[in-house]
Order: C-alpha cells, then structure tokens, then sequence
C-alpha cells in the first residue's frame, strides 16, 4: 500500500516536470544528474542521455558547465542563487538567453546536499520586448532603418533651427 502510493507519487512527479516548457535538473552532491526533464535536455544540448551516472559536466559545454558550477557552489553555500547567463551550443549555433537558478536540497550534512537547477528560456521574452522596441534602436522590419533615422534626425535639426532662429540666436546686433 505505502510503497504503491509512492510510486504514484513518483509518477505523478515526474509527468509534471515533463509537461513543462522550463527546464529542471536534479543533481545529487556529486553533481550527477539524477533527474532531468525535456525542455532541459532540449536547452542544455546534453551530449549523452542522462542516466544518474554521469555528472552535468560531462554531458554539457564546458563554457556551459562553468556558469552551472558557479550557480551550484553558491547555492549549496547560500541555499539559493540565480543568475541570467548564454548557454552556448543552442541548435543553430546561436547562444540561448537563460535565466538559471540553483535551490540546494535539505540535507543534515551541508557538503552532501544535492540541488536542483531551473533554466527558463528567455529568448521569446527577448524578442517581444525587442519588436515592441523602438525601431531605430533594433532595426526596423523593412531593413531601412538607417534611412528612417536620417529623416528624424534632419527633421529634429530643422525644427531645432526654427526655434533658434524664432527667438532671434542668429540676429547680429
């Protein structure tokens, strides 16, 4: 009975954490990988399957695994730590814009704590926030964004002109 409600549990939990968009590692106190999710496999380009044996380091970029081991040591430090990095080696060859953080796991001994690492994607929130931006500052649709500018810029020395000139700056007396 007991341990049939702990395996619903388990179930339970782990359908959860695939169905979400974020991306979830479990690490034990050694850095192995104990439960991973798929956005994270998806976000992290893991190199191999993650099967509890092998550490996070040996299955993401070394530039990657240095922004992780950093997180990692000040969450076990501090119980919690966040950071937004880019995680190198997205499927295009473009970096992905994360927003990363760390919880440390309640354990009796702080040096064998584990920790679990969530990486939320940033890179639809980034491109909203540019196409809501000003077109001059992140290059309009069209590609004239240059052109664009010019025009402003002659009409804003214009309109500049016209006030000097209104309230007499070019008058010699």
């Amino acid at each position: 009975e007991k341990n049939l409600t702990l395996e619903e549990r388990r179930n339970y939990i782990e359908t959860v954490l695939e169905s979400l968009s974020t991306g979830v590692v479990s690490l034990d106190e050694n850095d192995r990988v104990t439960t991973i999710n798929a956005a994270a496999t998806r976000m992290l380009s893991l190199r191999a399957p993650a099967n509890g044996e092998r550490g996070l380091e040996q299955l993401i970029a070394s530039e990657n695994w240095r922004v992780m081991a950093r997180l990692v040591r000040r969450a076990r430090r501090t119980g919690q730590a966040s950071e937004q990095a880019q995680l190198a080696g997205a499927a295009d060859g473009q970096t992905l814009p994360v927003a990363l953080t760390a919880t440390a796991l309640r354990a009796v001994d702080p040096e064998k704590r584990g920790v679990v690492l969530v990486v939320e994607d940033l890179s639809e929130l980034l491109a909203a926030q540019q196409a809501s931006a000003c077109p001059f500052c992140y290059g309009a649709k069209d590609g004239k964004s240059t052109q664009h500018m010019a025009v402003a810029i002659w009409f804003l020395f214009g309109a500049v002109l016209s006030v000097m000139g209104g309230i007499g700056a070019f008058s010699y007396s």
